[in-house]
């Protein structure tokens, strides 16, 4: 058996791109979010995505119009969880988490996969809300799967074979190359990425080189798509905040600990793309043409060292 149906909880800038993806891989998509506005503005941006990027995708008009009907928006959860595959992506609560999977427990079908999207929580604690542990994993997203095609499928402690089997093929089909971990949060891609953000922040805070030159000088230099700030940018600053402390406390190592210019930025609610402001200046709701045109300007605001 393949995943045909897939539920989306949480239409945010994960839960979209998860939406997208198995759309493009040719599954059915109901996508739910417990605020109609946010469901609405997913609908409006995957549009816009897919129109931006048909050349890319390799879509027809009609191809592109035949993804777009594959996903519904639903306004109640049960409706979501009437899918092969339950794919949770809310924010980083831990609370807030283990209530709506209880609710999802009670609506899934009795071997729909269930999968969480978090990247900081043990999958093995978050299965605990359900009653079917065994069909519990991780899908962990270092970005969104329409800007990165990498997702780490991690197991709980008693993830069946059955449900990793079928979250791998989950992932081919959907054009995700699947890297497979276990379950010692924060997953391995943060724990390799973080130092690296780390220390771009600290070269800027040390005046080093402007967010810009920092940038530019690893995507040329190392070939990386993007540079650590913004990349910074695009996971949320709060965000990289949270995993980093995560990481310094659980590890006990002084490579995670945060640098003082990453607080400080948080502190004044300069979040990144998603704040309007964080290493760049963001002028709209289109993250990707904003992101890029951010980086080719000069308009890069540099942060008091103090």
């Amino acid at each position: 058996m393949d995943v045909q149906s897939v539920g989306v909880i949480g239409a945010g800038f994960i839960g979209r791109g998860v939406a997208m993806a198995a759309a493009l891989g040719g599954m059915r998509v109901h996508l739910y979010d417990i605020n109609e506005e946010v469901l609405e503005r997913s609908l409006l941006h995957m549009g816009q995505r897919l129109a931006a990027r048909s050349r890319h995708y390799g879509l027809t008009p009609g191809e592109m119009e035949e993804v777009l009907r594959r996903i519904r928006t639903v306004s109640r959860l049960e409706s979501a969880c009437a899918a092969d595959l339950v794919v949770e992506a809310i924010p980083e609560d831990f609370e807030a988490k283990l209530s709506v999977w209880t609710d999802i427990d009670r609506f899934a079908p009795s071997q729909a996969v269930l999968a969480t999207t978090t990247s900081t929580f043990s999958i093995t604690e978050l299965s605990g809300a359900t009653s079917r542990p065994e069909w519990f994993l991780g899908l962990h997203f270092p970005q969104p799967p329409t800007s990165s095609r990498v997702v780490e499928v991690v197991r709980g402690y008693v993830t069946c074979e059955e449900a990793h089997d079928l979250a791998l093929r989950f992932c081919k089909r959907a054009g995700l190359t699947p890297i497979q971990t276990i379950d010692v949060p924060p997953f391995l891609v943060q724990r390799l990425l973080i130092p690296f953000i780390h220390e771009g922040i600290r070269v800027l805070q040390e005046g080093v080189a402007s967010a810009n030159d920092i940038d530019e000088a690893m995507r040329l230099a190392l070939q990386h798509p993007v540079g650590p700030l913004q990349l910074a940018d695009r996971m949320g600053l709060d965000h990289v905040l949270a995993i980093s402390e995560k990481l310094a406390r659980e590890t006990g190592d002084s490579r995670y600990l945060p640098p003082r210019l990453l607080r400080q930025m948080v502190r004044a609610g300069k979040l990144g793309r998603k704040s309007g402001e964080g290493f760049y200046v963001y002028d709209d709701d289109d993250a990707t043409a904003s992101a890029s045109a951010a980086s080719d300007s000069t308009r890069v605001e540099r942060r008091p060292l103090g």
